[in-house]
């Protein structure tokens, strides 16, 4: 027996080490750290230039725009990235998220900041599900969670230090200034990106057109991924989404904008802790694990609605959001997994659709409606949703283990001849 798994566990440390070893992984790697550091240098930047240029009239329209043109967008870039070279397509989302601030570098008119949204949001459109998917054909499946939540914990690590830096610098400098810093992150993101092996063939008929549909349908017919979606949905619109516009009332309310930074680093903290755990862990029923992790949100709704002093809101904070992060990091494995490498663009495409479409609601609907039923009721809808969604999630057929994906070991096909979107 002994004799058996030793060569398993010296095969595994094998494929770990290959991991770290191949250029292009550091390359995605790094692709992501510049990602991160554009995203976030926008999270300031962004704001600050449109409220000093154009006002919070104008502020609002281009938030609004690149929602909307991010949604639009996603089905289409879905189906690109099953379709096309997905390094292309990645490099090609940087490119224009790179071109919008530069948009509004360029011109102050209501014009420019319009086209400036749509091409911000239609270059992370096109580019999330081709990154999404092409990380499993980079690394292979017995690779892709320690690899995902490599990742992800990058990001958070950036996410944590970025907005803060921003911050500063804009003190001593200009939100013009910050702007070029996330054009030119953006850009370099684009010179670093890999390539990746194709999906596909680049010369599509309409057999392998209709099989690659067929297999798309085939995706979506198990009930816990269809439950997984509808889960989702349900826990951003009621729960996750106001939640988030709450935290931010309340803990300003109690206890001051230094208070809600604190608040804000937990959340970003928990979730970098979330990524990590879930990069070294891989367990059998990952879903159960998951949605546990959902469960243990419930207490960031209890402080909520009830006024707690600040280290035991954090704690709530820091508490949900690694179960969050769990869920985050399991959840993608389990949908490239489920997925033929055809269909993989446009499964993460609509997981983004379902994620992203209700949010935005329920982030608006937050404020109005807890100003007429009262923060704690609306609280006690979110603590409702994260208690009983993921419980009766766990009943489907198949949730506990998404479809038997804990423990895959078996790699992709390899790319067909010729098929790999080289640098």
């Amino acid at each position: 027996m002994t004799e058996v798994a030793r060569p398993q566990r010296q095969s595994r440390d094998l494929n770990r080490r290959a991991l770290w070893r191949d250029p292009r992984w550091w390359r995605y790697i790094t692709t992501a750290g510049l990602s991160g550091t554009a995203t976030g240098m926008g999270e300031i930047a962004l704001p600050t230039f449109l409220l000093i240029e154009q006002g919070t009239a104008v502020m609002g329209l281009f938030l609004a725009g690149v929602s909307l043109s991010n949604l639009l967008a996603l089905p289409f870039a879905g189906k690109l990235a099953d379709r096309l070279p997905r390094g292309a397509l990645i490099r090609a989302g940087y490119i224009l998220s790179a071109i919008a601030p530069l948009l509004l570098l360029w011109s102050d008119s209501t014009t420019a900041v319009v086209a400036a949204a749509v091409t911000m949001g239609g270059g992370w459109a096109l580019g999330t599900p081709a990154s999404r998917a092409g990380l499993a054909d980079l690394v292979g499946l017995p690779n892709l969670a320690r690899a995902q939540g490599s990742v992800s914990a990058l990001q958070n690590v950036i996410g944590i230090a970025a907005p803060g830096l921003g911050g500063a610098a804009i003190v001593w400098w200009t939100a013009d200034g910050l702007l070029s810093v996330q054009a030119a992150a953006s850009l370099l993101a684009a010179v670093a990106t890999p390539g990746l092996p194709n999906a596909r063939k680049a010369d599509h008929d309409d057999a392998v057109d209709r099989n690659a549909r067929k297999q798309l349908r085939g995706v979506f017919r198990p009930m816990w991924l269809r439950a997984g979606l509808a889960q989702t949905a349900l826990q951003v619109l009621l729960g996750f989404a106001p939640g988030l516009v709450l935290m931010r009332i309340v803990a300003t309310d109690r206890y001051g904008s230094e208070g809600l930074g604190l608040v804000l680093s937990a959340g970003a903290g928990a979730a970098l802790v979330g990524s990590v755990v879930a990069a070294l862990v891989k367990p059998r029923r990952p879903g159960l694990w998951a949605n546990l992790g959902f469960v243990s949100y419930v207490p960031v709704f209890a402080v909520l609605a009830i006024d707690v002093p600040l280290p035991l809101f954090m704690a709530a904070v820091l508490l949900g959001g690694v179960g969050i992060s769990l869920h985050g990091v399991w959840w993608y494995v389990a949908l490239n997994v489920a997925s033929p490498p055809q269909t993989r663009g446009r499964v993460h495409a609509v997981d983004a659709t379902v994620t992203k479409v209700l949010e935005p609601v329920g982030m608006g609907a937050a404020a109005p409606v807890s100003a007429i039923v009262g923060v704690p009721a609306l609280a006690g809808v979110g603590a409702t949703v994260f208690l009983l969604a993921p419980l009766l999630a766990l009943l489907v057929p198949g949730f506990m283990t998404y479809g038997k994906t804990g423990s895959v070991t078996r790699p992709d096909p390899p790319p067909p001849a010729g098929g790999t979107d080289r640098a």
